[in-house]
């Protein structure tokens, strides 16, 4: 049985809730991860994701964030997350987007921002994704997009 060693607890720190696993393997713990974030991602209970979220784990940071109830992204989050080709982000909560939100995601090639709240899209918001080709922000609030808020997504084709 996968779950075997194992002890399970839910616990709240810094206003995220999410499940904890305590392994006695390494290995087991490699395949609890995964689960881990699906559970917490899928069960709709993200609310703020700080940069000691992923510590450790940017390996598995689901793509598919969409349908929390996210208002913010601290900066720093996504460091080492190279290797996440989509972001999805959907219907969530979050209400701007600031230079640095996304830093570290340097293979991003899907951003999923529709049907947030942003009202405002800041300058230098996506530096760094030089890969974004595609980029969705239909379905918000957007009232300001500050100049050259899009100029470092070198690839996009699609807004």
């Amino acid at each position: 049985e996968w779950n075997e060693g194992v002890e399970y607890k839910e616990w709240n720190i810094r206003r995220v809730e999410y499940k904890e696993w305590n392994t006695r393997s390494a290995v087991l713990a490699n395949r609890l991860v995964p689960r881990l974030m699906s559970h917490c991602c899928y069960q709709k209970k993200v609310k703020n994701i700080f940069s000691s979220f992923f510590n450790h784990h940017y390996l598995f940071i689901p793509s598919n964030l969409s349908n929390n109830k996210i208002t913010e992204i601290e900066d720093g989050t996504f460091e080492g997350a190279g290797s996440v080709n989509e972001l999805h982000l959907s219907a969530n909560q979050l209400d701007s987007v600031r230079s640095g939100m996304f830093k570290g995601l340097d293979g991003l090639r899907m951003l999923m921002l529709r049907n947030n709240k942003i009202r405002c899209i800041h300058n230098n918001s996506f530096t760094g994704l030089h890969n974004v080709r595609l980029l969705s922000l239909y379905d918000n609030q957007l009232t300001t997009i500050t100049p050259g808020a899009f100029d470092t997504l070198q690839t996009l084709s699609t807004l």
